[in-house]
């Protein structure tokens, strides 16, 4: 693959401002664990919790849509909720249908976030970052992304599949298998 396109590692992950008073990744990412733990242990409207994070899934992305990354940086609720999503796999999981579908403010919403957050939740973002560029047409950016996120979390699960997914031929196929699997873990999880 060619790689006209370049994305360096300061582009990608250091912020213009500092981090909104409010927004934490690392507290979503804690709320993400407990929402999943009440899921799994407390008793309540499962349906009513499914409705609710869709929900919230599809009002993350109608925040990022139109805006810029600079402006995003900027918004508590996006990054707070971005965080959320993507402060574990499941709930990461279950959001990759809609950030395929929505890949464009997906993307824009994720690389805001990237700039605000460390560990797995950068991790998560930077791999469905790639993903959004990938389902695009933009696969050098992609490749460029999914590059930076393997040197800086280089165990991560998703990368390997979004990797095969860039193999020639694989592409569709391998886009909709995790789009299959996104479904399947909401079925599961409700």
């Amino acid at each position: 693959m060619s790689n006209t396109f370049s994305l360096n590692l300061s582009d990608l992950i250091e912020s213009t401002i500092f981090t909104p008073y409010g927004a934490d990744a690392n507290d979503m990412a804690y709320r993400a664990d407990k929402f999943l733990n009440s899921l799994q242990y407390e008793t309540g409207d499962v349906l009513e919790k499914k409705e609710a994070l869709q929900r919230s899934l599809q009002r993350w992305i109608d925040m990022a849509e139109g805006c810029s990354i600079e402006k995003l940086e900027d918004n508590v609720a996006v990054l707070n909720g971005g965080a959320f999503f993507m402060g574990s796999t499941m709930l990461r999981d279950m959001a990759l249908r809609t950030i395929c579908e929505r890949a464009e403010a997906a993307h824009t919403a994720l690389r805001a976030l990237i700039r605000h957050s460390g560990g797995e939740v950068q991790a998560n973002a930077l791999v469905c970052a790639a993903l959004a560029k990938l389902v695009t047409g933009q696969e050098e950016e992609a490749y460029d992304i999914l590059s930076i996120s393997t040197d800086l979390h280089p165990k991560h699960s998703l990368v390997d599949l979004v990797w095969r997914s860039m193999e020639p031929g694989a592409s569709r196929l391998s886009i909709e298998n995790l789009c299959y699997a996104s479904d399947m873990t909401w079925t599961i999880t409700f």
